[in-house]
């Protein structure tokens, strides 16, 4: 799952032999984008010829890079990435539940993870209560301190860093100049639903113990 906190036109990862030839198999815009012969030899490989697919994969990563670099049709833009897209399609857009007055919690359809955004203005602060999961913290436009709630030292922070904070951490984060800060952490939403059956089975066993 990835996260893209400004404007992108794509996004692109790593995958499996078997799942680039899915790709090429079943995306005939990439096939005419990369060229038949490249892609049928792709196609012909194992993971046993690495020196091979070495070759023929920087061969389709060179015709891809030496496209046109043409955009499509602002009409249908969005449609070959909607085809590969391993969620179902939602309208839903979030808008982002206010935690304070500097920071918002946005929660997706699924599980993988949420984020707070937090906007401080120069000189002031907000705490990020401890979370059950690691959380990793995403700095831009930004001049200011990071610190771990329990004690009075910090970690100062610029414009681009990147901070791993453990689990069942408190957080403060204070700012000299405007902060921007990203959140992202595993999502509360299963949280909520083992403590709720949690909650379900203790209520049910002191039922049972109680009639018993």
């Amino acid at each position: 799952m990835a996260l893209a906190i400004t404007k992108y036109e794509a996004l692109c990862g790593f995958v499996s032999m078997e799942e680039l030839k899915d790709v090429l198999q079943n995306v005939p815009e990439i096939v005419e984008l990369v060229g038949i012969a490249d892609v049928e030899q792709f196609l012909s490989l194992n993971e046993k010829d690495n020196g091979k697919a070495k070759s023929t994969l920087e061969s389709i990563f060179t015709q891809l890079i030496l496209s046109n670099s043409i955009s499509c049709n602002s009409k249908y833009v969005f449609d070959l990435v909607i085809i590969l897209l391993p969620y179902q399609g939602s309208s839903e857009i979030l808008r982002g539940v206010p935690l304070n007055t500097y920071t918002k919690k946005y929660l997706p359809p699924f599980d993988e993870f949420e984020v707070d955004s937090c906007l401080l203005p120069k000189e002031t602060s907000a705490v990020f209560l401890a979370a059950l999961g690691p959380s990793i913290f995403l700095f831009t436009v930004v001049k200011g301190k990071i610190s771990v709630r329990s004690s009075a030292e910090g970690v100062s922070v610029n414009e681009g860093d990147v901070i791993f904070v453990p689990a069942n951490t408190e957080i403060s984060l204070k700012s000299e100049t405007e902060l921007q800060a990203y959140r992202t952490g595993y999502s509360t939403n299963r949280h909520l639903v083992i403590d709720a059956v949690k909650s379900m089975l203790m209520v049910q066993n002191r039922f049972l113990w109680d009639v018993t």
